[in-house]
């Protein structure tokens, strides 16, 4: 995927597939797989990743209800129409059709079923047809007129003949829209949300039988009216309701995300594309050759034979649905009621059907568990027509009993189907896959239908010992298939479970998995609920006696399912009064992982020595120390005056720390560091320490008498707290302790060294200005430096170099200078890098392969790193001595892609190199004053219109080449990445136990802007009112400063931006222009963030910090993942 994928900072909208890489489209040169929301993705960047992990839960929960709104009430109306229309029949045969055209005994029946034939066996290819429509709600439109205009003619038929030719007809339109509905949703929803955005179908379904009666009892006193009998008008205004409401679809049904920029932003567009490329596990370019793939699609469905195990149950459940609602109106009036009467009776039943439809799926998403909302409601169908069966046909005297048999039936047809429906789309993948396999799983089940049309016959009557003896067995043999594809569905786990990712990899190749789609050794079906699954075996390795001994606990085998506090309160009641196990377990529901490798610490200490030593004899707090191997390095190091490991799992490190507990000043406190609370109480452990003077204009020095480390690294990492994850809430808490000047810093500057999972350092350490936000800039005002000391090497993956390069989001040239400027800093230091974990990208051969042979100093061009030519050179030479096969062959086809790529990039180079040369020389004569201010105006506008004049997606990679540029040539660069001490070292899977790459930052504060440090209980304003002028401009960061400023404060332009002179100074990393050749949002640097705030703190007319709450009001409820 595209790493410029509909940015939350870009205007204009760019599909997810749109600009990727020519290598995407090579899967065996796609990055390793993902693990997003228990999906194996394939094909996802670094900014994808985190994109999608820091759209808050809010942004979410706002982003469906948007979708629920808008896609879900539109769909639920066309099917409950398409109930009505396909199911009226059963009550005008009350009003004295089968009379009227003179049909009579098995000729009914024939009526009823006839409509299931092409809607059986058009399901599949209307699904097809579907695909190939770029607006679903074309082709949806299309339907439901057509059916609309077919019903209306039924009320003019005259014979059997014109009935059973209106009926097919029926049929063949109508087949398209639920599988089609069904597609449509997949676009929009997670398979955890779907069944119960699919129960609100059913829920209609259900509540077309109650309104048909209705309906059917009011249109019904039209009989004779203009001529018509009583049956034709029920039949005409329906039609007519209909054909209206086939009219709206064409306005009013949503398409696909990506078409739906009328009414969702950019992020939320991005958000909901990225959350249907998740849930089927990646994609690539082939994909969109769909017709190579529908008969291959076709033939995994058929051969898949858990899906018929579900298909079953479909049947089963239609069967039911329509015997009941063919002929309920005629069991009704067998209890005696008359017409009218019997009409209105079959409403309940309905009403009842549909509300337990929602209920049992609001359930069955909510554990995300199929099969129990297939049997007991199966079961009720059971109890309900067992009772029927009992009472032999005596309706009239046992009103009662009979009737609540008929609505317990109804209470458990309905919503057995949503959960059906859902199991099988949950375990379908990829999207091509999922709309063939919808399609004839409904298609399979609607064979119910033709069977529900002849379970009832009037020879029966009143008994219907064959309808409801059929429908007894139908429901009892249904549940028993759930309790099968249950099973099935968990062998086949189990089966894929027992392959590592290395047996993985090593049977198949990349390409031979993404065929695969939900076949796939990396995506598990969905059969139960997922209270408490095994950590995956590859996971588990033990390459060293710690492992070894972590792993014999036991406690890492499982992954306990996350609680919220009333089920952690219920659990520990339990436990009270169950007898205590003797094996201890981690708290909360992560696992912790455990730094394991002697050696790796070793190195780490080795590598930061120089400015470690300053530490030595400190007082040393260890939050989370777990089996201890860091702590002790840390200790044997520094010899600390007090050691205070705060660790939560007391009991279960205990013997990993005995070791280290014996040494003097040790102490083990039973005690958690996560929340703020809990930080607190770690104060009271330092006694040594000394609280330091905030008087007003003293700025707080470093402490070196005390250094804190923690552990914050989880497997899996998950979102806590509405954050990210713990260690970007315990980061975001510690960088704004140090605004505040409390928990361990109000002791002074101190250092702390945090282990966190690799994601997480994106969010405080970004590469790029793209990614660059207002966690980023907290760090940059807060820290001297934010570095990374230990990560994942990008080079270690097995990705091309230009997925390398997209992992950072800027030209390659920039990452090759940066780390040259870093090697520079490393060696005056004195700091030398262990061999053993260096990074691969470093190497004098990678470095010199990178950027040709002599340094960029920034001389040449700003695209000049072009790693693929390295390829298509070796392609070409193969070419030459025809060693690459047939003209058709892949080494062909991708020798083709680089070369056409090759001319995209030479054309859009030239263009691209013109204006960053003009940005700079414009700059020049700012600073020399060789042109009048009129000249310059006319030079700077011309410069302007070029960039005006790019093509959209061109535009926002100009703006993004020229804006990293611009940062990295402050003096110093604006990102911490850029100024870091040292290149980080390479960590391997093997040094952690869970063996999960984690990574160590080292995070040295500073003393911040006095304006800042206004901030709190002791506030002035300055820092609360900068943090909403901060969100106001981030929110619309890619705009010039000016006009930011215009949307803050009405007058804001003009009183502020005379005050700030940096703005425009080339050497303060300002822009001599204005408009879009000046200054954005997202390049402001620390310098001139705080002469905006003292502008604007000194400007007569600002407003108070409650007034600018009052105007920016819900602009800031999304201005960024991490608020207050």
């Amino acid at each position: 995927m595209a790493n410029n994928n509909l940015s939350t900072e870009k205007p204009e909208i760019v599909l997810v597939d749109d600009n990727r890489d020519a290598s995407d489209d090579v899967p065996e040169k796609a990055p390793h797989a993902r693990v997003i929301d228990s999906f194996h993705v394939l094909g996802l960047t670094d900014d994808d990743v985190h994109f999608y992990d820091s759209y808050t839960p809010e942004q979410r929960k706002r982003t469906m209800r948007k979708v629920d709104v808008r896609l879900t009430p539109m769909l639920a109306v066309l099917y409950l129409i398409s109930h009505l229309d396909r199911s009226n029949i059963g009550n005008t045969k009350i009003e004295g059709i089968d009379v009227d055209l003179g049909i009579s005994g098995i000729q009914w029946n024939i009526v009823l079923s006839l409509f299931f034939v092409p809607y059986i066996l058009l399901e599949v290819p209307s699904n097809v047809l579907l695909k190939r429509f770029k607006r679903p709600s074309l082709y949806m439109g299309i339907l439901v007129t057509t059916w609309g205009v077919i019903m209306t003619l039924h009320g003019v038929v005259q014979n059997f003949g014109g009935l059973l030719a209106l009926r097919m007809l029926l049929g063949v339109f109508e087949a398209g829209f639920f599988p089609g509905a069904v597609y449509l949703c997949t676009f929009w929803y997670m398979p955890r949300d779907l069944a119960s955005r699919i129960s609100w179908f059913y829920c209609m379904s259900a509540l077309s039988g109650a309104f048909s009666g209705l309906l059917a009892a009011g249109i019904a006193k039209m009989d004779g009216v203009g001529g018509y009998e009583g049956w034709r008008w029920i039949f005409l205004i329906e039609g007519i309701i209909t054909v209206a409401l086939g009219i709206m679809t064409f306005f009013c049904l949503v398409d696909t995300p990506a078409l739906s920029g009328r009414w969702l932003d950019p992020e939320e567009i991005r958000f909901l594309e990225l959350q249907h490329f998740i849930k089927q596990g990646g994609r690539f370019q082939d994909e969109a050759k769909e017709d190579k793939y529908i008969w291959q699609d076709l033939k995994a469905c058929v051969l898949n034979w858990r899906l018929w195990l579900v298909a079953y149950i479909q049947f089963c459940q239609s069967a039911m649905s329509y015997g009941t609602k063919f002929n309920l109106p005629t069991i009704t009036r067998s209890m005696g009621f008359e017409n009218t009467q019997a009409q209105l009776m079959t409403a309940p039943p309905y009403v009842a059907g549909a509300i337990s439809s929602i209920v049992f799926s609001q359930f069955s998403d909510r554990y995300y568990w199929r099969m129990p909302f297939v049997v007991i409601p199966f079961s009720c169908v059971c109890i309900g027509f067992s009772i029927m069966l009992g009472l032999r046909g005596n309706f009239e005297n046992q009103v009662g009993p009979s009737y609540f048999a008929a609505v317990i039936a109804c209470i458990g047809i309905y919503p057995a189907m949503p959960a059906a429906t859902s199991w099988a789309a949950n375990n379908l993948a990829p999207a091509s896959r999922r709309a063939v396999g919808l399609a004839l799983n409904i298609a399979l089940g609607n064979m119910g239908g033709i069977m529900g049309s002849y379970m009832f016959f009037d020879s029966d009557a009143p008994m219907y010992n064959t309808g409801f003896g059929l429908s007894l067995a139908f429901g009892l043999s249904g549940l028993l298939m759930a309790f099968a594809a249950e099973a099935a569905y968990k062998w086949g786990n189990k089966k894929k479970e027992a392959l590592s990712e290395e047996d993985i990899r090593a049977r198949y190749t990349q390409d031979q998995l993404l065929k695969m789609g939900d076949r796939s050794p990396f995506i598990a079906a969905l059969p139960c609920r997922r209270s408490a699954s095994s950590l995956p075996k590859d996971l588990l390795k033990t390459p060293n006696p710690t492992a070894k001994s972590l792993a014999d606990t036991g406690v890492w085998s499982y992954i306990s399912r996350r609680r919220t506090r009333e089920q952690i309160e219920a659990d520990e009641k339990k436990a009270k009064t169950r007898k205590k196990s003797t094996k201890p377990k981690p708290k909360g529901d992560r696992a912790r992982v455990n730094i394991t490798n002697d050696k790796f610490c070793d190195d780490v200490i080795d590598y930061i020595a120089p400015s470690l030593k300053r530490h030595v004899g400190c007082d040393l707090l260890d939050i989370n120390p777990g089996a201890g191997v860091w702590s002790k390095k840390l200790n044997d190091f520094l010899k600390p005056r007090s050691h205070i490991l705060m660790e939560p799992d007391a009991e279960l490190y205990k013997p990993f720390l005995d070791p280290l507990l014996e040494r003097p000043g040790a102490k083990l406190v039973p005690e958690s560091g996560i929340l703020w609370t809990e930080l607190t109480k770690a104060l009271g452990y330092l006694e040594h320490q000394v609280e330091q003077p905030r008087s007003s204009g003293t700025e707080p020095s470093w402490n070196d008498t005390l250094l804190v480390t923690a552990n914050l690294s989880f497997y899996p990492k998950r979102r806590f707290r509405n954050f990210d994850s713990v260690a970007v809430l315990v980061l975001y808490q510690l960088l704004t302790s140090i605004q505040l000047g409390s928990l361990f810093q109000k002791y002074g500057l101190v250092r702390m060294l945090l282990w966190i999972n690799d994601d997480d350092k994106r969010t405080f350490l970004p590469r790029s200005i793209q990614n660059r936000r207002k966690t980023a800039l907290q760090a940059e005002f807060s820290c001297e430096h934010l570095a990374e000391v230990a990560g994942k090497d990008p080079a270690s993956l097995k990705v091309t170099p230009e997925q390398l390069k997209k992992m950072y989001a800027r030209d390659q040239w920039i990452n090759i200078e940066s780390s040259r400027n870093t090697l520079a800093r490393m060696k005056a230091a004195g700091i030398k890098e262990p061999p053993s974990h260096r990074r691969m990208a470093l190497t004098d051969e990678v470095m010199k392969n990178h950027t040709g042979t002599e340094p960029l100093a920034g001389k040449q061009s700003t695209h000049v790193v072009r790693p693929y030519l390295a390829e298509l050179d070796e392609l070409n030479r193969l070419a030459a001595e025809d060693k690459l096969g047939a003209p058709k062959s892949k080494g062909n086809a991708r020798r083709a892609i680089l070369a056409n790529q090759l001319i995209r990039n030479e054309r859009e180079v030239a263009v691209f190199d013109e204006l960053i040369h003009e940005q700079q020389e414009l700059t020049r004569l700012h600073s020399s004053g060789e042109l009048t201010a009129d000249e310059f105006a006319a030079r700077e506008k011309a410069y302007s219109e070029r960039v005006a004049a790019l093509p959209k997606n061109s535009k926002a990679d100009y703006h993004l080449l020229r804006d990293n540029y611009l940062l990295f040539r402050q003096d110093p660069p604006a990102l911490l990445y850029d100024r870091r001490p040292w290149e980080p070292l390479r960590v391997e899977p093997g040094d952690f136990f869970p063996n999960v790459e984690t990574a160590l930052l080292d995070i040295q504060p500073k003393a911040m802007h006095p304006l800042l440090r206004t901030v709190g209980s002791e506030s002035t304003v300055t820092g609360d009112i900068f943090d909403l002028i901060q969100r106001s401009m981030l929110s619309s960061s890619l705009d010039p400063v000016e006009d930011t400023l215009d949307k803050l404060w009405p007058g804001a332009r003009e009183g502020i931006l005379e005050n700030c002179p940096s703005l425009r100074d080339p050497a303060k990393g300002g822009l001599p222009g204005t408009g879009p050749s000046g200054v954005c949002s997202r390049l402001l640097n620390e310098h001139q963030w705080m002469e905006i705030l003292d502008a604007f703190m000194k400007w007569p007319f600002r407003p108070s910090h409650a007034e600018l709450i009052g105007r920016l009001g819900d602009d800031l409820a999304v201005s960024d993942p991490l608020e207050d």
